[in-house]
């Protein structure tokens, strides 16, 4: 029998080669899209590495408009868009200039300053000083009570760079802080002729006249800030302080109340409308802010000492000790709430008891008025009249523009029957203050006697 033929088909000539061929060209598209597809991707990582410093870059060099104080700039952020962008490609030196600044900010925001300074101190040993770095330390140095090397710092940096915001505003801060008004005046000016829009330095201006007493031009200057910035919850409270200075206590009622809108748990807010309120003799609506900043801040000294003012406005004596006494537990040797406290002492009778708290103020500081009158008030009562009178001579010449001290010689001398002496003292009180209504009818009275 003949062969029989195969039922599958016969290979083609030349088929091997042309699917080696297809495989070929598929592995070489292959490679090419692998090839596009990486580059895509790095491309792509590269760009979001960018934008991530970029993103962090924004966040701490905000300007002085946008973040007015250092607590204002988003630092933590600026460190995870950085933490991002490493993830995503080499972020080269100045990625890691903007971690060390964003890490000190951080520590400085939490209030850890030894993990700040230590932050800057690896820094500046690595690169050495620059203006930001300047302004860390300044900030780290002012906040740990180190006043003047915070101003050597903030020097260093107005010298690199004499016009830069955030040396300016901390200029001016200190210089607040240290008592030199004229100085922090200028500092906040020289800012505002360059960033007239600046918030924080309209701010500090109407701080910097206050301390010079210039009312008028420190309520035009907190009013330019919260025109600025309508949310500004220290700027309503910097115009209720100056209101109720210059006596428009509505007024400032309104702005302490417009400071809690924006800032419900702010316990300063309510210390001063509760302060306000007892000027307008609202002494329930007073008693209710005041235990309310208490809640709120029942370590700050100065609620304390409102609630010691205002308990001794309602004659509850006991209740006015008990503040004061609790408040110098918190601020120890503090002269002006010493003097109230012997004052009131005076004003239960206890007498020795007053003696005790104005001979220690002036054992510390001999050169108090205050102290000295009070202790002449309480000597008078102790009928030890010529240490009172010795203790109202020296008050007098200590304050030589204060007429307590003279109107209470002219009382110690009415007491003495020496009418001529107090006469004579009650017209020295006069001629200090003209407007003294207590030492006129005084003296009228001995007159018509």
């Amino acid at each position: 029998m003949g062969s029989v033929p195969s039922s599958r088909a016969r290979t083609q000539p030349g088929a091997g080669s042309r699917r080696a061929a297809a495989r070929a060209a598929l592995l070489v598209l292959a490679a090419g899209l692998g090839v596009t597809a990486w580059a895509l991707w790095e491309h792509d990582a590269q760009s979001a590495c960018a934008a991530h410093l970029a993103e962090a870059r924004a966040r701490l060099e905000a300007d002085i408009v946008e973040a007015p104080t250092l607590d204002r700039l988003a630092a933590s952020s600026a460190l995870s868009h950085l933490e991002r962008a490493r993830e995503r490609g080499d972020v080269g030196a100045e990625a890691a200039l903007l971690e060390v600044r964003a890490s000190v900010l951080v520590a400085i925001q939490r209030g850890d300053l030894p993990t700040a300074q230590r932050a800057l101190d690896d820094a500046v040993a690595a690169s050495g000083w620059d203006t930001e770095r300047r302004l860390l330390a300044a900030e780290i140095a002012r906040r740990g009570g180190e006043l003047q090397r915070a101003e050597a710092h903030l020097q260093d940096a107005l010298r690199r760079d004499p016009h830069h915001p955030r040396a300016l505003v901390g200029a001016a801060s200190l210089a607040l802080e240290v008592g030199d008004a004229e100085a922090a005046e200028r500092f906040a000016r020289d800012l505002l002729g360059r960033v007239p829009d600046a918030s924080r330095g309209h701010s500090l201006l109407g701080e910097a006249l206050e301390a010079r007493r210039q009312f008028e031009g420190a309520e035009a200057a907190y009013r330019e800030a919260l025109r600025l910035n309508q949310r500004d919850v220290l700027g309503h409270m910097d115009l209720g302080r100056i209101l109720r200075v210059r006596g428009d206590l509505d007024g400032a009622e309104q702005a302490y109340a417009q400071a809690l809108v924006l800032a419900p748990r702010e316990a300063a807010a309510y210390l001063g409308r509760g302060l306000v309120r007892m000027e307008q003799g609202h002494g329930a609506l007073a008693l209710a802010d005041l235990e309310h900043a208490r809640s709120l801040a029942p370590r700050d000294a100065s609620i304390w000492v409102a609630l010691g003012d205002l308990r001794r406005a309602a004659a509850d004596l006991p209740a006015a000790v008990l503040a004061y006494e609790r408040a110098l537990e918190l601020s120890p040797a503090t002269l002006l709430t010493e003097v109230r406290l012997g004052n009131t002492r005076v004003a239960q009778g206890d007498f020795e008891a007053a003696l005790q708290v104005f001979d220690a103020v002036i054992a510390r500081v001999p050169s108090s008025s205050e102290a000295h009158n009070g202790r002449g008030v309480a000597l008078m009562y102790s009928e030890r009249v010529e240490e009172a009178e010795s203790a109202f001579e020296r008050a007098a010449a200590l304050a030589p523009a204060d007429p307590h001290p003279l109107l209470n010689l002219g009382i110690l001398g009415e007491r003495t029957g020496r009418r001529e002496r107090a006469e004579q003292a009650f017209q020295a009180a006069l001629d200090r203050d003209p407007s003294s209504e207590d030492a006129l009818r005084r003296l009228l009275a001995l007159r018509a006697g």
